[in-house]
């Protein structure tokens, strides 16, 4: 089994294997808007809805001023998770077998047990791990004729790692004569993001008296500074078993990367003199600028009923530092392809050759969001207690980006408010690179300051050891 071991380890080889630290980049999100399952286009607000819905700025908004900053909680937004293996799985093929004398030897597999083993990739192989933080969030609203004014600095690292699932079953059942294995389906993703945007919304309610009972619009401009990105530009690449054993590969891969020369990597195409020192601070020099737009629209059709809508992430980066690329080409015939050197020789080949190159451009992580929601105490007219609001989104990704799908994702998130200081929260999610979630939360308004907790696929914690995603987030805000 050391082989399987060895080439699970290819998600963190084929990046590893071209320098020597990496980084990645996710949007980060509050522990509000993670509590409702990632339902927020009409529920964000204040700094909560930048980066969500612009136009969520001024809705009920009760404060002249808000602020979330690193004090008394830091906004962090951190989720893991893959499609394929649990901890019971990963105990059953990868701890070993304890012998009579309390010693761990590898664990030999049958032909039942190899194919139990690529069963698990029936839904993928995809790892996808996240982390986002806020470093200063700042919104201010002086009154309605002027509208509300937002700033903020987040960080939002994201990557992603898939494997096909043939290569497994070349690596078990070894190099059968006559087959042919495409790799088409890999996907390596990975960045490492900083957002600076300035926001404004504004109250448009006398435009439309007679559709509305509220209406406001809102838009966020973003300066985008991109600190490591890694990513497969394309892959065609086939494997072809020949006789002899011998493997004929077919090679047409491109991996692009480029990352701060604050990270101080060496490349491993570069010469073995060339050194560079790491100087990673708070505030990096930038692989990459690009600049964004998110664009939002809100609206109450009656005291119980809300409409939202909002692209987010238009635009793109261009990355000019550190870029280089890996890249596989022609044809060629593995012919020493032992268990020993299989797993050294399919890196090799899919990695394929590196050097520097020119700028790229890569696009954000564009979405679409529209959201409905109802507030069940305005319906009741006061025989409910405390406020609730339920709310129903359609997520739309235009590309697959890190953090980014086009599979859409449908949610449905409620907030109950029994009294003015405490808040409960809980949404559900199905769709999206993460297909199902049920998240849960807390929220604590301790005058001044608000506090919030959640967790999301929270059904994890009753899937014990058949768990396959995590995720935490804790924020707060000072509000004035």
């Amino acid at each position: 089994m050391k082989k399987v071991t060895l080439l699970l380890i290819i998600y963190f080889v084929l990046i590893t294997n071209i320098f020597a630290q990496g980084f990645g980049s996710s949007g980060a999100i509050n522990a509000k808007n993670i509590s409702l399952g990632g339902t927020n286009a009409v529920s964000a607000r204040g700094v909560y809805a930048i980066g969500v819905n612009p136009a969520n700025l001024v809705v009920d908004q009760d404060h002249k001023i808000e602020i979330s900053s690193i004090l008394p909680l830091p906004t962090i937004n951190l989720s893991i998770g893959n499609d394929f293996i649990t901890l019971e799985d990963y105990q059953y093929f990868f701890t070993g077998v304890e012998g009579d004398n309390g010693e761990i030897s590898g664990k030999y597999l049958n032909n039942s047990e190899k194919n139990k083993f690529l069963n698990l990739f029936e839904n993928g192989s995809m790892v996808n791990t996240n982390l986002g933080t806020t470093l200063l969030s700042f919104s201010f609203y002086p009154s309605k004729e002027l509208g509300a004014f937002g700033f903020s600095i987040q960080d939002l690292s994201s990557a992603k790692f898939s494997l096909p699932k043939q290569i497994f079953e070349l690596v078990l059942f070894g190099n059968e004569t006559g087959k042919v294995f495409e790799l088409n389906d890999m996907d390596v993703q990975a960045w490492y993001l900083r957002n600076y945007s300035i926001t404004y919304s504004r109250d448009l309610s006398k435009y439309f008296p007679d559709a509305f009972r509220f209406f406001s619009a809102g838009i966020s401009l973003k300066m985008v500074q991109g600190f490591f990105y890694a990513g497969v530009d394309k892959i065609n690449t086939t494997l072809e078993t020949l006789p002899n054993y011998n493997i004929g590969v077919n090679g047409d891969s491109r991996m692009l990367i480029a990352a701060s020369t604050d990270f101080g990597m060496v490349y491993d195409f570069e010469d073995d003199t060339v050194e560079r020192e790491s100087n990673v601070g708070l505030f990096n020099s930038p692989a990459g600028v690009g600049f964004a737009t998110d664009l939002g629209f809100y609206a109450e059709l009656n005291k119980a009923w809300s409409i939202a809508f909002a692209l987010t992430d238009l635009g793109s980066i261009n990355w000019n530092e550190g870029t280089a690329e890996y890249s596989s080409n022609g044809s060629l015939i593995l012919d020493d392809v032992t268990d020993e050197t299989l797993v050294d020789s399919l890196v090799d080949v899919i990695t394929g050759e590196g050097k520097y190159t020119d700028a790229f451009s890569t696009p954000l992580s564009t979405a679409m969001k529209i959201g409905v929601g109802f507030k069940v105490e305005k319906y009741f007219k006061g025989n409910f207690p405390g406020e609730m609001l339920i709310e129903l989104n359609y997520h739309q990704g235009f590309n697959n980006m890190p953090a980014n799908s086009t599979i859409p994702r449908f949610s449905l998130g409620a907030e109950w408010m029994p009294s003015n200081w405490f808040r409960l929260r809980s949404g559900i999610s199905v769709g999206g690179y993460d297909d199902f979630n049920w998240a849960f939360g807390l929220g604590f308004d301790a005058g001044i300051v608000d506090f919030d907790l959640a967790t999301a696929y929270t059904n994890s914690y009753f899937n014990g050891n058949s768990a396959k995603r995590i995720g935490l987030a804790i924020s707060s805000r000072w509000t004035f």
